[in-house]
């Protein structure tokens, strides 16, 4: 029987999770222990047989001692869903996409808000003379944080409004305001907290592409170990039950469906949503590879019933056309890729798949870490 891979953690996560997946028993074996320094190992597989993946993702899933992507969490820890906000009719639009994934989970949504103060844009001083300018900053500083707090306040008691009036789902919400560059205090928070899922709104295709080097939301993306869904500001869909139609993109390997599991479980989705798996463009196209796919779509409508799972192969060449034609002829609500990790110099010179589709496409996207 194969063994595929379910998680990769450090040593002592690893193990709890071994010890997890027997009680249940589903028979894991641990890989690339260091058994000199186990302590101390970057990363260790669990792995299973391929035929226990269902009952394990459902094991992982139900178990109180553990989080998403492996972060450890205190059993009653409540889940959260992070919605950064700058109070903008885009993010506001995202925000309430966010707020009815919380309400659905029965999870605490996390508003955040990050200002800069007046001191962090001010060109750093060449000399050692006395810069009265500074003092400027600094009062300017005072007041930054103070205007934030103010802002965020106000935002709060206008969802609460929402909330009684049914505008916004009703769930339970909590706010935060960060000084700080915006991708690095979302980045920080999600490391903080370990949130569930990160939701944020982004500009129009056209306007992402003149602020390609400053998205906050391209730099979220490369840069967090949660899902992240980006809800662009044309987006006609304000709510989950809306998303219909999923274009999701294979790699194709085995985590392919470890994220196709997260989507179904992160996302309350509509019973009956159409999910066509295609493949992560490639210079080149094999028998192999279309293969794959189908077994993959077979997989799904085995152990996913509720949706239905077709598969397709498009070439690397014609990506774009096979978008347009998506959109246009299926109505493809949302897009949904897979992400691996990269240092900083493979992000600059061969960006994600995820990182390029949020500049191509005008569609809302996830983004799932695997």
């Amino acid at each position: 029987m194969r063994l595929i891979t379910i998680a990769i953690h450090t040593y002592p996560f690893a193990v709890e999770l071994k010890k997890t997946l027997a009680d249940a028993g589903i028979e894991a074996t641990l890989q690339n222990v260091n058994l000199e320094h186990p302590t101390v190992t970057p990363g260790v597989r669990v792995r299973i047989h391929e035929c226990d993946l269902a009952n394990a993702l459902r094991v992982i899933e139900t178990s109180a001692s553990i989080g998403y992507a492996g972060s450890a969490q205190s059993a009653g820890t409540p889940a959260r869903v992070l919605i950064p906000t700058d109070f903008s009719p885009y993010s506001d639009k995202a925000c309430r996409i966010g707020l009815s994934i919380s309400a659905a989970h029965s999870a605490c949504a996390m508003l955040l808000h990050a200002y800069i103060t007046p001191s962090m844009l001010a060109p750093a001083p060449l000399s050692d003379s006395l810069d009265f300018g500074l003092a400027d900053n600094m009062i300017g500083d005072a007041g930054a944080d103070l205007e934030a707090e103010k802002l965020m306040h106000a935002f709060g008691k206008s969802l609460d409004k929402r909330m009684e009036s049914s505008d916004v789902p009703r769930t339970v919400f909590e706010m935060q305001v960060r000084e700080g560059v915006p991708e690095e205090v979302i980045a920080s928070a999600a490391k903080d907290m370990s949130p569930m899922i990160i939701v944020m709104g982004t500009r129009t295709a056209a306007k992402k592409e003149q602020e390609l080097i400053g998205s906050v939301t391209a730099e979220v993306l490369d840069s967090v170990r949660c899902p992240v869904l980006s809800i662009p500001e044309t987006s006609h869909i304000s709510d989950t039950s809306d998303v219909r139609r999923i274009l999701f993109f294979a790699m194709p390997d085995q985590q392919d469906i470890l994220a196709i599991d997260t989507m179904i479980r992160v996302l309350p989705l509509t019973s009956g949503a159409e999910i066509t798996i295609v493949n992560a463009p490639s210079r080149r196209l094999s028998t192999e590879s279309g293969k794959s796919l189908d077994n993959l779509a077979a997989y799904c409508r085995e152990h996913y019933a509720a949706y239905r799972f077709t598969a397709r192969e498009i070439a690397a060449s014609a990506m774009d056309e096979a978008l347009t034609e998506f959109h246009d002829n299926h109505g493809i609500d949302l897009i949904v890729t897979p992400t691996r990790q990269r240092n900083i110099f493979s992000r600059l010179f061969n960006p994600t798949l995820a990182h390029r589709l949020l500049f191509r496409a005008d569609m809302p996207l996830l983004a799932i870490p695997v």
